[in-house]
C-alpha cells in the first residue's frame, strides 16, 4: 500500500491538471475521513496491549499492524493535502 501511494505521489508530480482553485473543503474533507481509521487502530492496539492473549508473537503483530496503518492513513492525507495546495499553486504561477 506504501508504494501504490509513493507510485501516485510522483504520478501526480507528471500528470499535467487543469487549471482551478484548490477548495479548502478539500483539506476538510481528507482530515474527517481520517478521524474514523484512526480511531479503530488506536482501539485495536489498545485491545491488543490490554488483553489477556499469552502469545507474545500475535501480540506484537496486532500492535505493529495499527501502527503500520495510522502511518499509512496519515501519510496519505499529507501527500494528498500537499499535491490540491501544489496544484493550486501551479494553476496560480499560469494566470
Amino acid at each position: 500500500m506504501m508504494v501504490a501511494c509513493a507510485i501516485g505521489f510522483y504520478l501526480f508530480k507528471r500528470i499535467v491538471r487543469p487549471l482551478e482553485q484548490a477548495s479548502s473543503l478539500d483539506s476538510v474533507l481528507l482530515f474527517l475521513c481520517i478521524f474514523s481509521p484512526l480511531v479503530l487502530n488506536v482501539f485495536s492496539m489498545l485491545a491488543a496491549i490490554v488483553g489477556t492473549d499469552s502469545n507474545a508473537s500475535i501480540n506484537a503483530l496486532s500492535v505493529c499492524q495499527p501502527l503500520c496503518d495510522i502511518l499509512q492513513c496519515v501519510t496519505q492525507v499529507h501527500i494528498f493535502i500537499t499535491q490540491l495546495h501544489f496544484a493550486f499553486e501551479v494553476s496560480n504561477s499560469f494566470r
